[in-house]
């Protein structure tokens, strides 16, 4: 029998990385927001629970892999003073994000939305945008990194 796994808790989200850029594309500014869990000081155990907790938060958002056509998941951003969340389908907590950055909030709000990847592979902690780049070109094509298009709430 499949154990079913339920998106995951706060204790869970504390311990997943995030990392917010913007890409220029031919229509504009594209906000992104990628999440991961680090790996860092994880048992073989451990990493094996990971993946399953990343996957039914993509599952509850309806994120696909970077090989399908990308989905409009809903308005699952909200930007507040200091800090953006992220509604993962959890029913009591969101995902907290300290300010992602003004040309990142700008391009958010001028496009009512943003790409969310979730990245089912380690994200070594600290990463800049080439470690990014690189994990992006290395696990998107290998179906392990999900996507969709988040809208911003309040527009």
């Amino acid at each position: 029998m499949t154990e079913v796994v339920t998106v995951p808790g706060a204790g869970f989200i504390a311990g997943v990385l995030h990392v917010p850029w913007v890409d220029l594309t031919d229509s504009g500014p594209m906000p992104w927001l990628l999440l991961a869990c680090s790996g860092v000081h994880l048992s073989a155990e451990d990493r094996a629970e990971i993946e399953p907790r990343l996957r039914a938060m993509c599952d509850e958002i309806g994120l696909r892999p970077a090989s399908e056509r990308v989905a409009f998941v809903g308005p699952r951003l909200a930007l507040r003073a200091r800090f953006l969340t992220l509604d993962y389908g959890h029913p009591r907590w969101v995902y907290r994000v300290p300010e992602p950055g003004p040309a990142w909030r700008e391009a958010a709000q001028g496009r009512g939305a943003a790409m969310l990847a979730i990245g089912l592979e380690p994200l070594a902690v600290g990463s800049g945008q080439e470690a990014v780049r690189a994990y992006l070109n290395r696990f998107m094509p290998a179906g392990r990194v999900l996507l969709g298009a988040v809208g911003v709430r309040g527009r």
